[in-house]
């Protein structure tokens, strides 16, 4: 759990850091402690995430399985993987499975394109499409490239289970695009879905060359705990669609996603000598449940994201997502200025970056709830 009053402070060291799945190198790997069987259970032929019931191949196109790791959060199973290597170890790949505050598998997918742009000076992009995965149609994003750090040939692809995000990235030599094209394919066949939470249709962002008017700056609201509570279930809801059950606990569709495919070309925004990508909802972006998100800023491609949802009541409350918390920050009349959002970025806006409470998403739908700010000073009167 985060600490009481805790703040955003100085994230430019966030940047342009790679994160849990911005790049699968083996050195990169080789130095985090093994995932215990109590999160990834092995079998003869494969092996099993535990929390959600996905097994994954010990063998797949011509990488092997060589071992499991937690990235960060370690004890948790919140942000862990499988690492894979062919036989002469040039062709490697790694699947993370993580849960972050804001499960998007188009979120992700558009973040990690980002850093792998980000890394590479030579990138050539050969497409991103929807694929199938696990025997499921159309459960994947898949994006495919040449050029990577400048001269390797690689592979990525996103699925959304529940809460949880799975990230498969395949790379090898350039010479050898074909084989890892095969691999990723096989990767993605091989996975097996077997629980009630089952794999989500996959969302693609969709980028739009949009106008958007001169966002003037927006306001702080009062600082109420009615206020921050109302905002609280904003934060604990999953911002893509919250799973839904019925009163026999049978798995039904996701409520409508908060945040739409449709989002207004990137800006860059300066922040020191770093460029966060912050994107704007295009204008027809429509209200899921919950609200409508105005506005993502992407920090790292591992989940941490700032979001600004335009809720039910019509304000505008600023959440700071993080793998397994998600934290309210201000809440505000309109939609965030890039001038004022940099600011609560870099530390310089120490009350916007300040936490006025918390939820730590716990695994299997609980959340722990932690409000900082006081009870109201006077309660409302009555006629």
């Amino acid at each position: 759990m985060l600490a009481r009053g805790s703040a955003v402070v100085l994230l430019l060291a966030l940047f342009p850091q790679p994160a849990s799945a911005a790049a699968p190198l083996q050195q990169e790997q080789t130095q985090m402690p093994e995932a215990p069987a109590s999160i990834w259970r092995p079998a003869d032929d494969h092996l099993s995430f535990v929390a959600a019931n996905l097994d994954v191949p010990r063998t797949a196109g011509s990488v092997h399985f060589t071992r499991s790791f937690e990235f960060s959060h370690v004890g948790e199973g919140i942000d862990s993987g499988l690492q894979f290597e062919s036989a002469d170890g040039q062709v490697f790949a790694t699947i993370y499975v993580y849960y972050p505050g804001l499960p998007h598998a188009g979120l992700s997918a558009f973040a990690t394109d980002w850093v792998i742009h980000s890394q590479s000076q030579n990138l050539h992009e050969l497409g991103m499409r929807v694929v199938a995965s696990g025997g499921r149609d159309q459960v994947a994003i898949r994006g495919d490239y040449t050029g990577f750090r400048d001269g390797l040939a690689s592979s990525a692809s996103f699925i959304k289970v529940g809460r949880w995000i799975v990230k498969l990235r395949v790379s090898g030599p350039g010479s050898r695009l074909a084989e890892v094209s095969a691999t990723m394919t096989a990767l993605l066949d091989g996975l097996r879905f077997n629980g009630p939470l089952q794999p989500r249709p996959a969302a693609p962002f969709d980028l739009m060359d949009c106008t958007i008017p001169p966002v003037t700056p927006a306001r702080s609201l009062p600082e109420t705990q009615a206020r921050v509570l109302e905002d609280g279930l904003t934060a604990i809801m999953d911002g893509a669609g919250e799973e839904a059950v019925d009163r026999q606990g049978h798995h039904l569709d996701p409520l409508p996603s908060r945040v739409g495919q449709h989002w207004c070309q990137s800006v860059t925004l300066r922040i020191g000598n770093s460029s966060p990508i912050l994107l704007r909802a295009a204008p027809s972006a429509a209200s899921g449940f919950g609200g409508r998100t105005v506005l993502l800023a992407l920090v790292n491609d591992a989940g941490t994201t700032f979001e600004q949802v335009e809720t039910s009541n019509h304000h505008f409350v600023l959440l700071y997502h993080i793998i397994g918390t998600t934290a309210v920050l201000g809440s505000y009349d309109g939609p965030l200025a890039d001038a004022q959002l940099a600011d609560i970025m870099s530390g310089a806006d120490n009350d916007g970056g300040r936490f006025r409470a918390t939820a730590q998403h716990v695994v299997g739908g609980n959340t722990n709830f932690q409000i900082n700010v006081p009870a109201d000073s006077s309660p409302p009167h009555r006629n």
